[in-house]
């Protein structure tokens, strides 16, 4: 026996040094893309009340070290435990408890969510499609698809979400095996330990192994072992919420019925148009969001063109397919859960990845032969990579110039000036009402916080507050923006009663004239209630600093409350 072994073909070198290559580039790229991603984590985006609301439970959670744990800055806003979002709150907490309670700690979960996806999204097209080069591009451009970066650095669910959708996209085309569709089952549900949205990549990975079924890669007996799981999984947590809170599945459904989740069918599908409209125009409610108009017009032109390169493609591309079904169940499960929420379309963007690989991975290099120049195909890859990089250059200052450029200008974090400022302004045992956008300082700095939602909940006999309080504070005519340093007179707040009285005329009334004097009597009734309710409210917490917002502007008029801000629509 020959103590010489066979000396590696060209080929086989030049393989494992492109092999060696690409690995190399994926971690550097990865690693440097961490670096800027954590050195910009709190200059984009502006941050939002979610945040802090979510931070402050994985804050209760350490606080009461327990799980079990609600929101203490609610107190009459119906809250009650549960299993789901758990594990979110958990690893949350741990990097608070690591690096203290701030808005880069929490969101260093997300970003840390966002590098798994992308190491998942490369692996899972490098073994479906055997192109290392091909996984680096798509990499490169999802890493700077600008909703993925804003998702990265938003202290929400989303991000561990789309990595958990990514595992499902990357794990999904090796399911064969029963026992291996009831662990993957299991998994997924076990994900709305996460989110409940945890139902995105759940139907997907359904979807696609209901294709590989009706097809016959899949057994039917897989199949129904995953909806097994799944359904093991959910009713798991649904058994752990009702331990803890037995009225769980009632409180839930009503909390439901109130963001219209059990709207019917067609009203579904008529908000659903309505949810495109909107984010078409940029209309993303409380959150602030990229310009989505690009991804909106580039998801049916990808779904389009993998439709024809199915068609005309004679062998599977198992990449492509999955991209397909994964577009489907993505609508699908938004439809289904009726919760649409402009952050959930991020979820989008795994899928359009899959199709995009599926196209360029087959149908680019045998078609672009006879229309472009000989193998111009094989540079696809190349030139994505390059193409993501100048559509980044171009995207990412459109969307994120003004928040770099404010940081660069003036040197200083503006959600820590404004906190800094509010926490000048904070009287000597501050017990606080006010808006969780403030959450991050006034739950560390204030003996007690609360959160101005409670006061929807404060008049339950009265109704829900859903007008707005007039005063000379908000009349069009007044153009002073500057809240007035409150007085240390005894006399009452003035109510709506103090008010003018409008003149009546002496000409003759018309029919059903009391009408409209008995709705304002009845309105001028409801008011003073209400502000007697909400009075009422505050002086039993000891409240005595109050973050302003026009809806309760009586506030401002109550020598009784120490003003911080005044907000105002707009």
């Amino acid at each position: 026996m020959s103590i010489w072994k066979k000396r590696p073909s060209r080929s086989c070198v030049r393989n494992r040094f492109l092999a060696n290559l690409h690995s190399r580039l994926v971690f550097g790229y990865l690693v440097l893309w961490t670096v800027l991603n954590g050195l910009t984590l709190t200059v984009f985006p502006a941050v939002h009340s979610d945040e802090a609301w979510l931070a402050g439970l994985a804050k209760a959670y350490l606080d009461q070290g327990s799980v079990m744990a609600t929101e203490p800055f609610f107190d009459l806003f119906p809250r009650q435990p549960h299993a789901f979002k758990m594990l979110f709150h958990v690893l949350q907490a741990g990097l608070i408890w690591v690096l203290g309670f701030d808005v880069f700690a929490v969101r260093l979960l997300s970003l840390l969510a966002a590098v798994v996806t992308l190491i998942l999204v490369y692996r899972g097209i490098a073994r479906l499609t055997a192109r290392r080069d091909l996984a680096l591009g798509l990499t490169v451009a999802l890493s700077l698809q600008p909703l993925f970066l804003t998702t990265a650095h938003l202290a929400r669910q989303e991000s561990l979400i789309l990595a958990v959708l990514a595992a499902a996209f990357t794990a999904v085309p090796w399911i064969r095996l029963p026992r291996q569709g009831f662990c993957f089952g299991l998994l997924l549900g076990g994900a709305a330990l996460i989110h409940p949205n945890a139902l995105f990549p759940a139907a997907i990975a359904g979807l696609v192994l209901l294709w590989n079924t009706i097809y016959r890669r899949v057994s039917l007996k897989t199949l129904l072992f995953y909806g097994t799981g799944l359904a093991v999984a959910g009713s798991i947590l649904v058994a752990l919420s009702l331990g803890v809170s037995p009225g769980f599945l009632q409180n839930y459904a009503e909390f439901g019925a109130n963001l219209a989740v059990d709207a019917a069918p067609n009203q579904r599908g008529a908000n659903l148009m309505q949810f495109l409209r909107q984010l078409w125009r940029q209309d993303n409610g409380t959150y602030w969001l990229p310009d989505l108009r690009g991804l909106l017009v580039a998801t049916p032109v990808l779904a389009v063109l993998g439709l024809a390169a199915r068609v005309r493609a004679r062998e599977e591309i198992v990449l492509l397919e999955n991209g397909l079904q994964g577009l489907v169940g993505f609508v699908l499960a938004l439809f289904v859960i009726g919760r649409f929420n402009p952050t959930s379309i991020v979820f989008v963007l795994v899928p359009l990845v899959w199709i995009l690989g599926g196209i360029l991975s087959t149908g680019w290099p045998k078609y672009s032969r006879k229309i472009l120049l000989p193998r111009l195909g094989r540079l696809a890859p190349l030139l994505l990579a390059v193409g993501a990089i100048l559509a980044g250059t171009v995207a990412l200052p459109h969307n994120f110039g003004s928040f770099v450029s404010q940081r660069i200008g003036t040197g200083e974090d503006p959600y820590q000036e404004y906190s800094a400022e509010i926490q000048r302004h904070l009287p000597e045992h501050a017990i606080v009402l006010g808006n969780l956008s403030a959450g991050f300082v006034l739950q560390q700095t204030a003996e007690s916080f609360y959160d101005l939602r409670n006061l929807t909940y404060v008049t339950n006999n009265i109704g829900p507050i859903e007008h707005r309080f007039q005063s000379e504070n908000n009349d069009p005519d007044n153009t002073s923006n500057h809240a007035p340093t409150p007085s240390t007179s005894d006399a009452p707040a003035p109510s709506m009663s103090d008010a003018p009285t409008p003149s009546t005329s002496n000409a003759p009334a018309p029919s059903m004239s009391d009408a409209p004097l008995s709705r304002a009597a009845d309105a001028a009734a409801t008011s003073q209630s209400i502000e007697a309710a909400v009075a009422a409210y505050l002086t039993e917490r000891g409240i005595n600093a109050v973050i302003w917002y026009e809806e309760y502007d009586f506030i401002l008029r109550n020598p009784d409350w120490w003003v911080l801000y005044e907000i105002r629509p707009g």
